[in-house]
């Protein structure tokens, strides 16, 4: 329903928001897979962001399930440019 999307996207972008205030988050969606809630998105990193897509990745998703060990991710990564 709509109030658990909205949750589940305010959690998200919380998480981004610690992990990194410059991460923009776009696309979102969520489906079920099995027993699994699958949240996925396009993420949009600073061009030279010093880590690497599945580092973030798996950032993301340690946080998650310490919510709800049945939270997954599925994110497509973009890169900013130059200044972003």
């Amino acid at each position: 329903d709509d109030e658990t999307a909205r949750y589940r996207k305010a959690l998200l972008c919380d998480i981004l928001a610690e992990l990194d205030s410059r991460f923009s988050l776009h696309d979102f969606r969520t489906r079920e897979d099995g027993e699994s809630i699958l949240f996925v998105f396009d993420l949009l990193i600073p061009h030279h962001y010093p880590k690497e897509p599945a580092t973030i990745q798996a950032e993301i998703e340690k946080k998650l399930c310490e919510v709800n060990p049945h939270y997954k991710v599925m994110i497509t990564f973009d890169r900013g440019t130059n200044g972003n």
